[in-house]
């Protein structure tokens, strides 16, 4: 016999997820985050050249999107890209919703 008792419950969870799914982060903590995540780990070199981060910064919501300014946008391994996601879902909270990390030239 079902009861019903814990129904309630799901609609705490909806309010939790869509509120980490609209989530703005600043730049600087982001930055802050980043550059602290690239002296624990740096990024692996490419083509033989130092790759770096120069800055990131959150472009939307819906989901939360991140944008990294790099030498080379084709550089990065989509392991240090998977290393940046878990940092940035640890430091901010986002661990019920996809995150889009994009990897772009600086100019």
């Amino acid at each position: 016999m079902q009861t019903g008792q814990r129904a309630l419950k799901i609609f705490d969870v909806i309010n939790d997820v869509y509120a980490q799914y609209t989530k703005r982060v600043g730049t600087s903590p982001l930055n802050d985050l980043v550059e602290r995540s690239v002296r624990k780990n740096p990024m692996a070199r490419f083509q033989n050249r130092a790759m770096g981060i120069s800055y990131a910064t959150q472009t939307g919501i819906k989901p939360p999107t991140f944008v990294f300014f790099v030498p080379h946008a084709k550089g990065a391994h989509f392991s240090y890209e998977r290393y940046l996601m878990n940092s940035i879902r640890e430091e901010f909270g986002f661990d019920k919703v996809p995150l889009k990390l994009i990897f772009r030239k600086k100019r």
